[in-house]
Formats: structure tokens, C-alpha cells, sequence
């Protein structure tokens, strides 16, 4: 097993897309594999290398680790598939968007389209999430269909539209139209 610590070498002050992360097979890889992993920022194609500092040592789980992100910082989790992602400050929009299996942990808020079309695994948010949570993406007629979102805060607009199944627990607030087109699955607030 390997943790993998992220923490960004320069200030993030624009889209940096991390949808590419999710390719990083924890079992597999190798400190040189997780450092040639291609990300694009400032719609520059570069290398995770070039803007993280990245650490690895043994773990009891696999798991990677951000430190120091912020609401630049897309696409995290993007077609997660198992392995734990925690992420230390707060992200951007499609936050486990398409996961399909493990989990992630956000010690901080996001912006839109947490969750959509997620088919399994669990997100947890310790603050609050944007609109559109548990939603379809654009061109989708189907939003999540398996899975658990817990949000400690609140939510946004339009939370689980066109949600299939699955359980989106809210501590907090829910902005207008939740559950608008809600096909079938659990929403608690």
C-alpha cells in the first residue's frame, strides 16, 4: 500500500484540470509513473511534477493526498475507481463527477456538479457544496445512480436533478429546487 502526497510548488491562480489523476493505479505505480502523469494548467498540457511536490511512502491504504488546493483546481476525482482521495482546502467544479468506487474527503468547500452521473463510492464535504449536486452533467439525462454524498454544510440549486439512486445527506441549508426531476434515491437534509 502507498499514500501519495501532493502539495502545489507555485500559487494556483488559474483552471488547473486535474481529470487525469484519477488514472494513477496506486497498486501500480511508481513515484516516476505518478510524476510523468499529465495534467493540464492554464490550458497548458504538463506533468504533475511541474506543479506538485510529490511525496510517497508506505501506507495501510492506498491513498493520495492534496494539500493547499482551492476552487481552481477541476475535475478532482474525475472516474475515481477506488483507493481514498482527501483533499485539504477547497475545490473547483465536478468533484468526483463519474466516480466509480472509492472514496473522497474534502476538508473545505466546492463549486458545481458534485457528484454528477456518480455510480458508486462516497464523498464526504466538511464545509459546503455549489449547485447541481448528485446531478446530471450537461447532455446527461441520468445524474447519479449509486453511491453516498454527505455534505456538512450546505448545498446549492438544483440538488440530485435527474438523480437515479443513491443518498445525498445535507447537515446544513438546501438552495431552490432540490430534487427537481428527482427520478428515485434518498435526499436528508
Amino acid at each position: 500500500m502507498i499514500k501519495i502526497k501532493l502539495t502545489p510548488k507555485i500559487k494556483i491562480d488559474s483552471e488547473l484540470n486535474l481529470e487525469e489523476l484519477s488514472n494513477i493505479n496506486i497498486s501500480k505505480s511508481n513515484k516516476k509513473k505518478i510524476e510523468s502523469v499529465k495534467i493540464k494548467y492554464k490550458n497548458k498540457i504538463c506533468f504533475l511534477r511541474d506543479i506538485f511536490r510529490i511525496e510517497t511512502k508506505t501506507n495501510s491504504i492506498n491513498k493520495i493526498l492534496i494539500k493547499k488546493s482551492n476552487n481552481f483546481f477541476q475535475n478532482l476525482g474525475y472516474k475515481w475507481q477506488s483507493d481514498s482521495l482527501e483533499v485539504f482546502g477547497n475545490a473547483g467544479s465536478f468533484l468526483g463527477a463519474n466516480m466509480r468506487g472509492g472514496r473522497i474527503i474534502l476538508h473545505g468547500s466546492c463549486l458545481n456538479f458534485l457528484g454528477s452521473n456518480m455510480r458508486e463510492g462516497e464523498i464526504i464535504i466538511k464545509k459546503n457544496a455549489g449547485n447541481f449536486v448528485g446531478s446530471s452533467d450537461f447532455g446527461n439525462l441520468i445524474g447519479m445512480t449509486n453511491g453516498k454524498i454527505s455534505i456538512y454544510g450546505n448545498a446549492g440549486n438544483f440538488l440530485a436533478y435527474r438523480m437515479r439512486r443513491g443518498l445525498i445527506m445535507i447537515k446544513g441549508n438546501v438552495g431552490d429546487n432540490c430534487g427537481y426531476l428527482l427520478i428515485a434515491g434518498t435526499i436528508v437534509v
